[in-house]
């Protein structure tokens, strides 16, 4: 936003999130650059009034928080004509942006039908030094996972007042952003998980953005949230909580087969509550806190 401020760049914002009035928005001033979480962007697309405003003047969608299934990414190049499509990663320690997914990754993605890439965070901002590090801080083997550590002129020089969080997360120049992932070999990072969000089943670290990938493949799945609910045998359990397409039927015995040929057994969660909405935050991200708090109690 600063970058576009010192630019001249006129903002409008919303005081709550509402598909239709974000679309009239961007008609009324001819909106140039918008920034969304997938959630909006999907809402947008699924909305009635989609197509009722003319977003023509759309030059850049950004988006964040989460990577954006295929489908989705497909919808939004062929819905927002004209609009580049790229989605950045980052925190408020950082200034905030730490990666970015350009829109030759999008479209190269689309147009040759390989659709990892859209899985990853994409590659360190200039100026960035990134690190994948083991819990001692010793960088990991490339293509391990680990945590995202970075330093760099944008990065936070810590918190205010707050020794025992600095003393945590500020160590040897290098700030610990919390985050799981993983480098290429091509030097584009691939985000795994919050490390509090990362599940542990029976002996076996799980990576709840692998199958929440993995749903969002199916047609009927416009939003998903994979959390840990406790389980006798196992430790923890998966379970997936699950918004559908207008008009879906779609079942949790669908939804499972839909699973089995994507990723692992183990991997594929056995519990699944389908709802109307998700809890977000005011930036549309869904909130796993709140999800964990509704259904932690659930035991298999």
């Amino acid at each position: 936003c600063t970058a576009f401020t010192l630019t001249g760049a006129a903002h409008s914002y919303l005081p709550v999130f509402s598909p239709s009035k974000s679309l009239e928005l961007i008609e009324q001033y001819n909106i140039t650059v918008t920034m969304m979480a997938p959630t909006m962007i999907i809402m947008c697309l699924s909305d009635g009034s989609f197509g009722k405003y003319d977003t023509s003047r759309m030059r850049m969608m950004l988006y964040g928080s989460s990577p954006m299934a295929a489908e989705w990414v497909q919808k939004s190049i062929e819905g927002f004509q004209g609009t580049e499509i790229v989605q950045g990663y980052g925190l408020t320690e950082t200034s905030p942006i730490l990666t970015f997914l350009d829109w030759e990754d999008h479209k190269g993605a689309i147009e040759t039908g390989k659709t990892e890439i859209l899985r990853a965070a994409g590659r360190p901002v200039v100026g960035l030094s990134m690190r994948i590090t083991d819990d001692n801080g010793d960088e990991v083997p490339l293509g391990e996972a680990g945590e995202v550590t970075v330093k760099g002129p944008q990065v936070s020089m810590g918190y205010l007042n707050r020794p025992e969080e600095n003393a945590k997360s500020f160590r040897n120049g290098w700030f610990h952003t919390g985050d799981v992932g993983r480098m290429d070999e091509e030097g584009i990072m691939y985000l795994l998980d919050r490390k509090k969000d990362m599940i542990v089943s029976g002996g076996e670290n799980i990576y709840t953005s692998e199958v929440e990938a993995a749903l969002y493949q199916h047609p009927d799945v416009q939003e998903c949230a994979v959390i840990g609910v406790p389980d006798k045998t196992f430790g923890e359990a998966l379970f997936a909580v699950i918004v559908t397409s207008p008009g879906s039927t779609l079942t949790q015995t669908e939804a499972i087969n839909h699973c089995r040929d994507r990723i692992g057994g183990f991997k594929i969660p056995r519990q699944m509550d389908f709802v109307k909405e998700m809890p977000k935050s005011a930036m549309g991200k869904i909130l796993k806190n709140e999800l964990r708090r509704i259904y932690g109690s659930i035991t298999d």
